[in-house]
């Protein structure tokens, strides 16, 4: 498979921001190291926002027709994120390359034919 290109960060943010700007830039900085010469959108590094819909409306518009892959971070709260459910539900349907990022240092590639029935 090709490496990725354009990649998008999804993870949960809402309700903790101050643990996920750690938890973005880390993810960032470990995807970096992995793919050198790919894009990387961090959503935490998105200007202030009046409303999680407008966040949203920009992560939406990176997954529908800028990104080739989506990094999903999965920590404690992942399964409790609207926002990081929608989007790996995008991508998916999209059919965007999908690597998990677990405990902070392992990216594992995930086939899109078990991503919905095992996340």
């Amino acid at each position: 498979m090709a490496s990725p290109k354009k990649i998008v960060l999804s993870g949960a943010i809402t309700g903790h921001e101050k643990e996920a700007a750690q938890y973005f830039y880390e993810a960032e900085k470990l995807v970096h190291e992995r793919y050198p010469l790919a894009s990387i959108f961090n959503p935490t590094r998105i200007p202030k926002q009046s409303s999680w819909e407008d966040y949203m409306k920009i992560c939406r518009a990176r997954i529908n027709g800028w990104a080739d892959t989506i990094v999903m971070i999965q920590n404690e709260y992942y399964l409790d994120s609207r926002g990081a459910i929608e989007e790996k539900e995008l991508a998916v349907e999209k059919g965007l390359k999908t690597i998990v990022l677990i405990a902070n240092d392992t990216l594992l590639e995930v086939d899109h034919a078990n991503i919905l029935r095992n996340y």
